[in-house]
């Protein structure tokens, strides 16, 4: 928001201010106020609020103890004065929000960092097959697979190799999630390339309605020919929910002992004891603690 949007607008409410004599508002309160009409303005040009009345700035300087007329009444006075500006202090208050909103990026990147670590660290393989050949019609009866699932997520990779012989068009792989009465809940599609060994890998998913997910290969359908498809390194991993995931890190680092030279050094807490871990052990010739 431009400076002189930030004047015309104190003007404008000039008019519904009281008769009782205005005071000044402090450089530090006249920074946050503009920080956050700024932050308001924001959320009307994403048409999140109804921006048509200046009503929505007047909760802004009562959480300050300020009135309209204090605004009009503060920003006259920069006017006068010699060792400031009024431009100052908003480009202070520009510059608050651009260090707010590095802090809270840099907060996301931590706890995105934390979800990455948490997934890895609990996932599990729940499915796994080394080779499925389809080479007849009757072959085809492989190439469906169902895996109970519970809440959370699951990564599906696999290679896969269609050859010239396959005389069957238009081939694709479903992968779907189906609640207990066998509706589709989420689905995702690959649609396979023929004659090159191509790697496949999709994540998907499950809601707390999902019960199963299907695996079809190739959707072979009606006026079926006699086919030539080869899936290799199939697995399907599991990983928890974020939230339940943070937790059991969570969980695991305070039952943690950390093991220096020899001496043991707590990890936090050993409140919690419902996990058996073997504690860590940090070579002395390594620099680990960096």
């Amino acid at each position: 928001m431009k400076t002189s949007r930030v004047i015309l607008f104190a003007a404008a409410l000039l008019l519904a201010g009281g008769c009782s004599r205005p005071k000044t508002i402090a450089d530090e309160d006249l920074r946050s106020i503009f920080k956050e009409i700024y932050l308001a303005n924001a959320f009307c040009n994403n048409g999140r609020i109804d921006c048509d009345s200046m009503d929505i700035y007047e909760p802004i300087f009562e959480k300050y103890g300020y009135r309209p007329t204090d605004m009009i009444y503060t920003i006259n006075d920069f006017s006068k004065r010699k060792s400031s500006r009024l431009s100052d202090i908003i480009n202070e208050a520009i510059d608050q929000l651009e260090k707010e909103y590095e802090w809270y990026q840099d907060k996301v990147a931590v706890l995105d960092t934390i979800d990455l670590i948490a997934g890895e660290r609990f996932k599990r393989t729940v499915y796994e097959d080394s080779l499925i050949v389809a080479r007849r019609i009757a072959d085809t009866g492989r190439l469906r697979i169902l895996i109970p699932v519970e809440e959370g997520s699951y990564k599906i990779r696999y290679s896969y190799l269609i050859d010239s012989t396959d005389r069957n068009g238009s081939l694709r792989t479903n992968h779907l999630l189906r609640d207990s009465a066998g509706r589709q809940v989420s689905s995702s599609v690959n649609w396979m390339k023929k004659n090159n060994r191509q790697s496949y890998e999709t994540k998907i998913s499950a809601t707390p309605r999902a019960r199963v997910l299907e695996i079809r290969f190739g959707n072979y359908g009606k006026g079926l020919k006699a086919p030539s498809l080869r899936i290799d390194s199939l697995t399907v991993t599991y990983y928890l929910p974020a939230k339940a995931a943070r937790d059991s890190l969570t969980r695991e680092l305070m039952n943690y002992k950390l093991l220096i030279d020899g001496k043991e050094y707590p990890y936090l807490s050993q409140d919690s004891g419902t996990l058996s871990l073997h504690a860590p052990w940090i070579s002395p010739g390594r620099d680990s603690l960096r």
